[in-house]
């Protein structure tokens, strides 16, 4: 229910930053607050695990402020309540598979597209992917799928 549920905000929130180039920050706030909710009474994680999994958020924002915002200030604050959710390994997975989607992406608007190097590539909808995959490689792993 729980995956859903988040796989539902990306998917909203990935289109939103696909038409707009940017996602409203009560979206956000929201999905922290929702994100917190879920740390604190479904306890299907730990608390230290959702702590270190919203760290791992933060951790990205101070990356975007350190690279003047390569990574948007939005996608860290997402990252965070995906860390809540999640808890840390989880929300690391699907940030690599993530970030392993987008580079190809990236390359081939780059080369192919004569793309320029600093135009900005929307992050949630890869996300999105990112978490499906992860999701499914779990499920996998331990007989649920």
């Amino acid at each position: 229910m729980k995956e859903v549920f988040v796989l539902l905000y990306l998917l909203l929130g990935g289109i939103y930053d696909l038409r707009f180039k940017k996602i409203p920050l009560w979206y956000l706030l929201l999905f922290l607050i929702f994100g917190l909710l879920s740390a604190i009474f479904m306890r299907d994680i730990s608390y230290l695990d959702a702590m270190f999994g919203f760290l791992g958020g933060v951790f990205m924002i101070l990356i975007a402020k350190l690279s003047k915002e390569s990574i948007g200030y939005g996608d860290g604050i997402l990252l965070c309540g995906m860390g809540l959710f999640m808890g840390i390994h989880p929300l690391l997975y699907a940030f690599f598979y993530s970030i392993c989607l987008m580079i190809p992406f990236s390359l081939w608007l780059l080369f192919f597209e004569k793309r320029e190097r600093d135009e900005k590539v929307p992050l949630i909808p890869f996300l999105l992917f990112g978490t499906m995959i992860q999701i499914v490689a779990t499920k996998m792993k331990y007989g649920d799928l």
